[in-house]
């Protein structure tokens, strides 16, 4: 009999650490309801750029946190918000991700809420289906060929990208 059931992935601490920063960003951006009181934008923000599946982390990473603050802006934060923010993740993602959302996120967001995959939950899975291991040592890459250069920021510039890509290496 064969069984129905896929097996686990196997998760590196590198990828464990990943999707830690994915849950606590999600939930430090969106986890709580606004206030009553916050200021609503007169304009609209406007949505990230379609994510593609890139298997690039800083791609992936840079897809997520546009996601996350267009969901802050619109308000669509807090426990009671988190569906309808995954709903709309399906409407920003094209192609193999597309297909991906539409089998295995859609189906779960009719079932009682105990059974639905969350956005934090969503976006790990992205990172687990799309992101390559493979790609970790571009980081590194980056690092070690990351140079100072005046009109690309200077000093505070060439700061944040080796910080930046240390991070992504840790």
């Amino acid at each position: 009999m064969v069984s129905s059931t896929r097996p686990a992935p196997v998760i590196h601490a590198h990828t464990e650490e990943r999707l830690k920063e994915i849950n606590q960003y999600v939930s430090g951006h969106l986890g709580k309801k606004a206030p009553k009181n916050s200021p609503t934008l007169k304009q609209k923000p406007t949505p990230p750029t379609a994510y593609k599946g890139s298997p690039e982390h800083e791609d992936f990473w840079t897809f997520f946190t546009q996601f996350v603050r267009f969901a802050r802006l619109s308000q669509m934060r807090g426990r009671k918000m988190d569906k309808e923010a995954t709903y709309f993740l399906g409407t920003c993602l094209e192609g193999e991700p597309d297909r991906w959302f539409r089998d295995e996120v859609e189906p779960t967001l009719a079932c009682a809420r105990d059974r639905r995959m969350t956005l934090a939950q969503t976006f790990c899975a992205m990172y687990l289906r799309f992101v390559k291991a493979g790609t970790a040592r571009t980081p590194v890459d980056r690092f070690e060929n990351a140079r100072f250069s005046r009109s690309n920021g200077g000093v505070n510039g060439f700061y944040n990208r080796i910080l930046r890509y240390a991070k992504q290496m840790a």
